[in-house]
């Protein structure tokens, strides 16, 4: 994802992509793969579809908190503070001396 060339950056999404596809043998679940595809969305500013993946990740990794710090930021730059608070709460609620959160 930190690629200097845009091709090697949508190249890197077209794998994550087919690691999540079930019908090539991947998972839907896939922690890495949709880290990545968030962080791919992210880079691209498509932050509302960054924030599904990462709310996605809450769902199937309720205790990885990475994700939750992650998803507190990007909701940040939206200005959609409610849901920061909510966000850093399920943080917190987890690790409670987490560093980002607090």
């Amino acid at each position: 994802m930190a690629a200097p060339k845009e091709e090697y950056v949508d190249k890197a999404v077209e794998i994550f992509d087919s690691v999540l596809n079930e019908e090539n043998g991947g998972s839907h679940k896939h922690l890495d793969a949709l880290l990545g595809r968030a962080a791919y969305y992210e880079k691209k500013k498509q932050y509302p579809v960054a924030i599904e993946i990462l709310t996605e990740i809450q769902i199937n990794y309720k205790d990885f908190t990475p994700a939750n710090n992650i998803k507190a930021r990007l909701l940040i730059i939206n200005a959609d503070w409610d849901q920061v608070l909510e966000t850093i709460q399920k943080t917190l609620a987890y690790e409670p001396n987490n560093i980002e959160a607090v």
